[in-house]
């Protein structure tokens, strides 16, 4: 499943991966889209990409807060690309968020490593 942003900062897209904690509670509209002939990877992708912003510049609406309706995300264009070309693009992502996850446990252990050196109790912050 693919959840888009729909009101506020909208055109943000994302996979909903397997690892996050369901249900899951969201203070923004979100859609959410099941895909069946597009690698969700690859749309989610494809719809954070400039060619989509200006598509959903020009039918968002909204004075202050600017919103999309369900209707209008169904009309933006997305070429079909093969399924080779999809499937290298979710490796990709999936790599990327493999790095992500990565990054951030070692970023923790070298900041317990530190507050160790340092006497410092890391309760304090």
């Amino acid at each position: 499943m693919v959840f888009v942003t729909m009101s506020g900062t909208i055109r943000n897209a994302t996979v909903a991966l397997e690892h996050w904690k369901y249900p899951m509670n969201s203070n923004q509209d979100i859609a959410k889209i099941e895909t069946s002939n597009v690698n969700p990877f690859f749309l989610a992708t494809f719809l954070n990409t400039s060619y989509v912003f200006l598509q959903m510049t020009r039918i968002q609406a909204g004075a202050i807060q600017q919103h999309l309706y369900l209707s209008q995300i169904e009309k933006l264009r997305i070429p079909t690309f093969s399924e080779v070309f999809q499937q290298k693009i979710e490796e990709l992502v999936k790599a990327a968020h493999t790095a992500q996850e990565t990054s951030k446990n070692l970023y923790q252990a070298a900041e317990n490593i530190l507050l160790a050196e340092l006497g410092v109790d890391e309760k304090i912050f």
